[in-house]
């Protein structure tokens, strides 16, 4: 999806600069195409690979965009979005703007329109009803089995089945390297409660 950014005069010296190149002087609207900035919805379409670049059987990241009882499409940075294949109890289980591992199971370059599915479905349906522990039910030290779900600038975060996914440390460089719903094992090595949050890390990361 395309996100519109409204961005006013007085961050022209210190954030957009770096992004543009160059001073902005009005008030302008930016557009967020995945980890891109463009100037126009023009450019950030043009940043989207048409059907044609896609075959059956591609393995690619879907960002769920829309989401309703019936029906769920997702972002794979095609020209379009495309429908996501699912049962309503997975449906029931999916977040808006979560990423998930998919793969393309149908592509009409007549209608310009696609279908992906979750290859790994019973398995993510299971996590997702399993209740969450708190983080009062984890000491650091513990080992645990780490589903890798999130990457953005911030870092990776890692499902462990508490009530909120947690960060990933170590090296970043490494840590990148891991792909989305990756199953790692990791341990805890601290515990905030009062701001509701942990970190984990890989013991054999470097291997």
């Amino acid at each position: 999806s395309t996100y519109r950014l409204l961005i006013p005069q007085t961050w022209n010296s210190f954030i957009m600069p770096s992004l543009l190149g160059c001073r902005i002087k009005s008030r302008m609207s930016l557009y967020v195409e995945g980890n891109n900035v463009v100037e126009s919805r023009k450019d950030a379409m043009a940043l989207k690979k048409s059907f044609e670049e896609f075959k059956i059987g591609d393995e690619v990241e879907a960002i769920v965009t829309k989401m309703s009882p019936r029906w769920i499409f997702c972002d794979i940075n095609a020209e379009k979005d495309m429908y996501l294949e699912a049962p309503k109890k997975l449906r029931e289980l999916l977040k808006l703007k979560e990423t998930v591992k998919a793969k393309i199971t149908a592509i009409d370059l007549e209608k310009r329109q696609g279908r992906v599915e979750i290859p790994d479905l019973e398995q993510l349906v299971q996590d997702r009803m399993e209740t969450p522990k708190k983080f009062e039910e984890f000491r650091v030290g513990d080992g645990v089995e780490a589903v890798i779900r999130l990457k953005n600038r911030k870092g990776t975060f890692c499902d462990i089945k508490a009530e909120k996914n947690v960060l990933l440390g170590g090296n970043m460089s490494l840590t990148r390297l891991l792909k989305l719903d990756e199953r790692v094992k990791a341990k805890i090595k601290a515990i905030d409660l009062e701001k509701r949050q942990a970190l984990i890390e890989i013991p054999d990361l470097e291997q």
